[in-house]
């Protein structure tokens, strides 16, 4: 009786069975084929995957109070300055030269044309002079040459060799008090143009 009740039941259960392994193999083939056709080959080059590319980010200053770095603003096309962001700012005002400066530099300017006149003659009589004090020394001279030097008969050679050649020499020598004189003024009136130029072009308020 059991093994007919057995027998009976698996009966039933087979067609059951039957049935769920046709439905089943197809979805397993296609689930292997898919699992095949995904699977990368052994011998295929893999692909690098994307870096993400670089965020720019702004310069940056460093504020010299805090230390700390900010971004950097762009500067606008034009800017017109506010007299009060100025507050503060100490203005210097450059007057203008001085008369005094223009006096005192006129006497220098007089000076240095005197001076471009005076240098050249100057020289021409210095050479008139040296040439004159070597005919001097080489020269012979008269008794009366020897009065009208100073020479006396108390007077040994020597010294009235020197009476002799300061009186031949004497009237060639170049005078220098024009030059000193002109020099004087330039080194007096130069320091003043020199003071009333500072006064006029450092005067500050």
């Amino acid at each position: 009786m059991k093994i007919s009740q057995s027998i009976a039941i698996f009966a039933i259960l087979l067609p059951l069975i039957y049935i769920s392994s046709a439905i089943a193999g197809p979805a397993q083939k296609q689930s292997a084929t898919t699992v095949k056709q995904t699977t990368p080959s052994a011998q295929q080059t893999p692909v690098a995957a994307s870096q993400p590319l670089p965020v720019e980010k702004p310069p940056s200053v460093t504020i010299p109070a805090t230390g700390q770095p900010v971004a950097a603003q762009k500067l606008s096309d034009s800017i017109k300055i506010n007299s009060n962001d100025l507050a503060g700012i100490k203005a210097a005002e450059i007057a203008v030269l001085s008369n005094a400066f223009y006096a005192a530099w006129k006497r220098v300017s007089d000076s240095c044309s005197d001076m471009s006149i005076l240098l050249p003659a100057y020289e021409q009589q210095t050479r008139a002079y040296i040439a004159k004090c070597q005919e001097c020394r080489n020269r012979s001279y008269s008794q009366q040459e020897m009065i009208l030097a100073g020479c006396a008969g108390s007077d040994t050679v020597a010294d009235c060799s020197k009476k002799l050649y300061r009186w031949c020499s004497a009237p060639s020598e170049p005078s220098i008090l024009g030059i000193l004189g002109a020099l004087s003024v330039i080194d007096e009136y130069d320091k003043t143009a020199k003071d009333e130029f500072v006064k006029s072009v450092l005067h500050q308020k």
